[in-house]
């Protein structure tokens, strides 16, 4: 979800704000995930900064693709194995690349997605069989 909503249990403040017992506090992680006092350079696509390797990191916890806590998508994990298999098979045939010039709008439903088409050219890529799989394939 792009935007999760929360009851505050307590009376509490965050950040200077009173929040008072019973209201609801939005949270976007799309906005989080691009704040540059969390993530240096963040509007540059880096994966690397999301991997488990860097969970000490000091805002970390500033990555919320799923939620958070008990109320976290139960999909996470299968989310993340298959788009993982979606992008690796796609990325050995084509290279992606935005349309010069296109500037990319979001809208949402539930979810972002690009509104309208999604301005994109695909690279067919030169496949070069490396000698071992060619011996393999020869028996």
């Amino acid at each position: 979800m792009w935007i999760n909503d929360r009851e505050v249990l307590i009376d509490d403040q965050i950040g200077g704000y009173t929040m008072p017992k019973g209201s609801i506090v939005f949270m976007l992680p799309y906005v989080v995930h691009r704040h540059p006092d969390y993530w240096e350079n963040p509007e540059a696509f880096i994966p690397e900064r999301f991997a488990p390797s860097h969970a000490d990191a000091p805002y970390h916890e500033a990555y919320m693709p799923f939620g958070g806590g008990p109320r976290s998508c139960i999909g996470n994990h299968f989310a993340l194995l298959e788009i993982q298999l979606v992008l690796a098979a796609i990325a050995q045939s084509y290279s992606i690349q935005l349309a010069p010039g296109a500037l990319l709008r979001l809208t949402s439903r539930g979810t972002l997605y690009p509104e309208g088409e999604l301005p994109v050219t695909l690279h067919k890529r030169e496949v070069v069989a490396q000698p071992e799989m060619i011996a393999a394939a020869q028996g």
